[in-house]
């Protein structure tokens, strides 16, 4: 098959890097568990709110494309 290549390894992230990006993105959220991997849910808070506390995979919340972060704040909770 010419014009495809092999799929990429995944390589899962360490606490330390997860939390890197996590600061790096922009996002008005931190998470308060643990990272295990990118699409295993964990909770968040916002950082202006301390009761708006949700649950999201790490790979929603690093998308470049999510300007809040918290849902309560983007009125997509109630």
């Amino acid at each position: 098959m010419s014009g495809t290549s092999a799929p990429r390894p995944y390589r899962r992230l360490s606490q330390q890097e997860f939390l890197k990006r996590v600061e790096e993105s922009g996002t008005t959220c931190r998470p308060l568990d643990e990272y295990t991997r990118m699409y295993d849910k964990i909770r968040w808070q916002c950082n202006d709110y301390a009761d708006h506390i949700w649950y999201a995979v790490p790979a929603n919340i690093l998308k470049p494309k999510n300007a809040t972060g918290c849902p309560y704040c983007a009125g997509q909770k109630v």
